[in-house]
């Protein structure tokens, strides 16, 4: 295989985001690092305090470390949960499979700028109020909710009448098996009058 694809493999492996990162060449700021920061979780913060800036560590260790600086042990997953938060705000980075690395905090000495995707601003919002078409979307979904809410009614009365007269004929089976059941004690007590 040539060199050529083996490069290819590696930047594609990368994912695109990655790509569009690179391509836009944004830089990581310190602000824009500590509002990522800020913009986690409680346990996020103090997940990504424990990883490791200088080697990529696997998830059992960063719950190890956490554990030793907190001394409260989350579950797995949640730690999982909070540093595939992380990877998505760009805080942190998975070098290889399993193995969480932090990046060195921009305006750090020994930092380096990483890119950062350019996310699209959002568009204004011509009217805070809602427009009466809106309202009467609303309306209609109500309504629809309601006649929804009124067929599982019907449908929970057919089911409540169906488990009634199933009711009403194990009853009857069961008075036929009694009146069955005595006939036949009548039957065994004339059979021994009768030997």
């Amino acid at each position: 295989m040539s060199d050529d694809r083996v490069n290819h493999r590696k930047v594609y492996a990368k994912g695109y985001y990655d790509g569009i990162a690179a391509a836009t060449g944004e830089q990581m700021t310190p602000e824009r690092h500590a509002q990522l920061l800020a913009g986690q979780s409680t346990i996020a913060q103090k997940v990504y305090q424990v990883v490791p800036i200088s080697g990529a560590q696997n998830v059992a260790w960063i719950a190890n470390a956490l554990k030793r600086a907190t001394s409260s042990t989350p579950d797995l997953r949640i730690i999982h949960g909070c540093l595939s938060a992380l990877q998505d705000a760009g805080l942190v980075r998975q070098p290889k499979s399993g193995s969480y690395q932090r990046d060195p905090d921009p305006g750090s000495k020994g930092a380096t700028l990483k890119p950062q995707p350019k996310l699209a601003a959002p568009e204004a919002v011509a009217d805070a109020e809602p427009t009466v078409e809106a309202k009467a979307t609303t309306v209609d979904c109500l309504a629809d909710v309601a006649r929804r809410l009124k067929e599982m009614g019907a449908y929970a009365n057919r089911i409540a009448e169906e488990i009634e007269g199933i009711a009403l004929d194990i009853e009857s089976d069961k008075e036929v098996g009694q009146a069955e059941a005595q006939k036949l004690r009548q039957l065994k007590s004339l059979l021994k009058e009768l030997a």
